[in-house]
């Protein structure tokens, strides 16, 4: 499709993408930003796409700090600042809208988060992230004040599954999370219990849908003609994500300890 060339008309976006990733690389070195501004100047005004921008400064950023890792949630509030200020520039000379600058600071927010998920939680700018594995339960998730959403980063054994990203509000909740994986990777969720726990899994299955009698039903339909309906699936998957049920073998002390621990709270 390029072999005539690039059209023109692509190339002021590509221009200000590449003037952003140089910006990025000056700003982690803490270098001059005037050659880049004066040669942006030159360029047309031109809607561009905050994404794209976001982008070209993550990529840059880690090459500018010499660090291909880096821990964003301790160089952000140095970094940001200086971004904000050259995102206002560039947003001037391309005549981008009031939302622009904010736009792509709150794109590179949420890769850096991203990229800087471990088993703790991390805050970038106001985005957290974890990263949240299967097998296991979803852990407790408790949140500061200023975090507008929460990026959960779903992963079997060391593979990644994907990403999900949760609006922080009134509503949001670890539950709220597990109920988001359930619904988004449930296949995943599924093929890696029954490879991992199968004991475990029979059993913590059995035990929440004889809890939930108006499923009774439906698992014997399931039993009777081998086929999972969607309410049934939803149900599995909680009852095999829920720490209860995530035993690495069928002991009958531990069984009865935990079932004796569920009456009391149910109580």
């Amino acid at each position: 499709m390029y072999a005539e060339g690039v059209s023109p008309a692509e190339f002021p976006a590509a221009a200000y993408r590449f003037a952003s990733w140089l910006a990025g690389l000056a700003i982690a070195r803490k270098h001059s930003l005037q050659g880049v501004l004066r040669g942006m100047q030159a360029l047309p005004a031109e809607p561009l796409a905050a994404s794209d921008i976001g982008a070209a400064l993550f990529d840059a950023i880690p090459i500018g700090l010499g660090d291909f890792r880096p821990n964003w949630e301790t160089c952000w509030p140095t970094l940001k600042p200086h971004l904000q200020e050259f995102l206002e520039k560039i947003g001037t000379i391309a005549h981008c809208g009031p939302s622009f600058v904010n736009d792509v600071l709150d794109h590179t927010e949420r890769l850096a988060a991203t990229a800087n998920a471990s088993d703790t939680i991390g805050v970038v700018g106001s985005v957290a992230s974890r990263v949240v594995r299967i097998p296991g339960a979803i852990p407790q998730i408790n949140l500061g004040p200023g975090i507008r959403s929460f990026i959960a980063v779903v992963r079997p054994e060391r593979a990644e599954v994907g990403q999900l990203e949760v609006l922080v509000d009134q509503n949001f909740s670890s539950a709220r999370v597990r109920e988001m994986i359930i619904e988004r990777y449930l296949r995943e969720v599924l093929s890696t219990y029954s490879k991992r726990a199968p004991c475990s899994m029979i059993f913590g299955t059995t035990t929440h849908l004889i809890a939930q009698k108006k499923l009774i039903s439906s698992f014997i339909k399931f039993l009777r003609e081998r086929s999972v309906g969607p309410l049934l699936k939803k149900q599995i998957c909680q009852a095999v994500m829920a720490q209860n049920f995530v035993l690495p073998i069928v002991e009958t002390g531990v069984i009865s300890t935990r079932l004796k621990a569920r009456s009391r709270t149910e109580q």
